[in-house]
């Protein structure tokens, strides 16, 4: 396998009830850690120098693989995201593609990830009813690399925010957060976990700073 340079990759793990995976590059644990569930509210980036181009990938928990996987990352930066229940049959992944450029002054740039497996279409909004994002729903198909269209990063104003998600046709919010967005800074948004679960499987937003 020809490896001509690196690349920098985040791992986020928002299968719930998975606990601490590990996902392997070329037999490797990247960053030599294993990845925790994503629980926390607010999460700073942490990328991790990985090879670039195609490579091997697996996911696995102790002595159990559950999926492997070849993939293609040539950015300089790239997420790859586990998420669904943790089983042969259910898990699934992104490898996304972040570009980290900042959006200048007085604004900040975010993007939405939408990884509950329950949840409702729903459309995302300030408190003061400006519209962030609309029809959004649960990715059902794993996807290899997305160019940006499938999660592609969008200016927002800067400033104190109440974000609300609400379900399509209706006016009441299943989940509402408070946010300061930052003049400069890049975030993205995933929600995750599942809405008719309690506890810490229940649905849930993180908001992740990568700058």
């Amino acid at each position: 396998m020809v490896r001509s340079t690196i690349s920098n990759m985040m791992v986020i793990n928002a299968s719930p009830n998975a606990g601490k995976i590990d996902l392997l590059q070329n037999l490797k644990p990247i960053g030599g850690v294993q990845f925790d569930y994503l629980k926390s509210l607010n999460v700073s980036a942490v990328y991790y120098t990985v090879d670039s181009g195609f490579n091997n990938y697996k996911i696995k928990k102790a002595n159990t693989e559950f999926a492997n996987l070849l993939l293609n990352n040539t950015s300089n930066n790239v997420s790859l995201w586990v998420y669904d229940s943790l089983s042969v049959s259910t898990v699934k992944y992104l490898l996304l593609n972040d570009n980290l450029d900042t959006p200048g002054r007085a604004k900040a740039k975010v993007r939405y990830l939408f990884l509950s497996p329950d949840m409702d279409t729903v459309n995302v909004t300030r408190a003061d009813t400006v519209s962030l994002y609309t029809n959004a729903s649960y990715y059902k198909t794993q996807l290899q690399v997305d160019n940006g269209g499938l999660a592609a990063f969008v200016p927002v104003d800067t400033g104190h925010a109440v974000i609300k998600f609400v379900p399509i046709n209706t006016s009441s919010a299943i989940k509402t957060y408070q946010h300061y967005f930052s003049s400069n800074a890049v975030y993205t948004f995933v929600i995750k976990g599942y809405r008719k679960r309690a506890g810490a499987d229940s649905l849930s937003l993180s908001v992740i700073k990568h700058n």
